[in-house]
């Protein structure tokens, strides 16, 4: 948790922090959610394109972090961030920050509407004119027009 330095006559405890943290992509505007012992390298590990799963959609941002004391606490917060409920946690949490990235982006890139209901997967609406818009069930991305009814 911690280890005590001796500074003249007193004794402090140095606490070592875990942090949960999500990036945002400014490649294609997603959200990364991580979780370290040292957020600065850990960011730019992602942004030099040593991080396998984020190399491809550098450079990233750092637009929310948790810090916690004890590890087990930092990757069970992490492990809740990416469920269902999670990510409806951080876009109500983000939610002034959201609506600001898309006043900024005026029309540029894709907008990305979640809609996290209640059901088997996460439809997502691709404002942007693209009509890139369908189902998303453990990671497989299922058209609106080609779901079976």
């Amino acid at each position: 948790m911690g280890h005590l330095v001796q500074i003249s006559r007193y004794q402090i405890l140095v606490i070592n922090m875990y942090y949960v943290y999500i990036l945002i992509s400014l490649k294609d505007r997603n959200l990364y959610t991580g979780s370290t012992n040292d957020l600065r390298r850990r960011l730019e590990e992602h942004n030099s394109g040593q991080v396998f799963a984020t190399k491809t959609r550098r450079p990233f941002n750092l637009i929310y972090y948790e810090a916690c004391v004890i590890e087990k606490d930092a990757r069970l917060r992490e492990r809740y961030l990416k469920t269902s409920w999670g990510k409806r946690y951080i876009k109500s949490r983000l939610k002034s920050y959201f609506q600001e990235i898309n006043k900024l982006s005026n029309g540029a890139g894709p907008k990305v509407q979640l809609n996290m209901e209640e059901g088997s997967g996460t439809s997502a609406n691709d404002t942007s004119g693209n009509s890139n818009n369908g189902t998303v069930n453990s990671s497989t991305w299922t058209p609106l027009d080609r779901r079976i009814k």
